[in-house]
């Protein structure tokens, strides 16, 4: 039976999920193709025909992972003077929390990430996974230089400080939420610590 171009696109997606759920269940090193493409319901040579090996099984997982939740700030810098950029920030940083903490593929993706070794990894995985952190770190770099702009910032706060404190507070607690069995504890924790970390940067403008 001749197959359609439907047929290998639920194919590919059903190895990829496979490849997901075993990477996050026994970590990419113990995980076969033998046990991907049994897991997917596949023979090993229809693993092949879509995918060389793990390596490009994880370059096409991480490649689809379109999850900066700050790429919206150009746009919403864009409209003009009514941006205010710590509450952009401090309201997408809350839901962040909240979707890693209740999005399986989320949790099971920055699971797999944060056991995988870069050093070790082939440099087309390693550049994806890079431009996820740089796009990260730009977008909360612009959010503090524009509240700097707009007098938001108090004294001895610059925006290098505040992003680099912001992006160190998050990374903890993204691990903490990962690998915490009651997750939705340490999400509230992470919003309450987020916020008092916004507070202190504010300027005071009641004076």
């Amino acid at each position: 039976m001749k197959r359609t171009k439907s047929d290998a696109a639920l194919t590919r997606a059903a190895i990829l999920d496979a490849a997901e759920l075993l990477f996050y269940r026994e970590g990419v090193e113990n995980s076969t193709l033998d046990q991907i493409a049994a897991q997917a319901g596949v023979t090993r040579g229809a693993l092949y025909w879509h995918f060389r090996g793990k390596e490009d099984l994880l370059l096409e997982l991480f490649a689809g992972l379109h999850v900066n939740p700050l790429q919206e700030i150009y746009e919403e810098d864009a409209r003009g003077p009514a941006f205010q950029p710590l509450c952009f920030l401090e309201h997408k940083l809350h839901s962040w929390f909240d979707s890693l903490g209740t999005i399986p593929h989320l949790k099971r993706m920055f699971t797999i990430l944060l056991r995988i070794d870069l050093q070790a990894e082939p440099g087309a995985l390693k550049t994806v996974i890079r431009k996820l952190e740089v796009e990260e770190r730009w977008a909360t770099e612009f959010a503090f230089q524009r509240a700097a702009e707009q007098g938001l910032l108090g004294n001895g706060h610059s925006p290098e400080t505040c992003s680099n404190t912001t992006r160190s507070l998050v990374k903890g607690f993204e691990r903490e939420v990962l690998l915490s069995e009651h997750s939705d504890c340490v999400v509230a924790n992470a919003k309450i610590s987020v916020s008092s970390l916004f507070s202190s940067f504010r300027r005071d403008l009641t004076h």
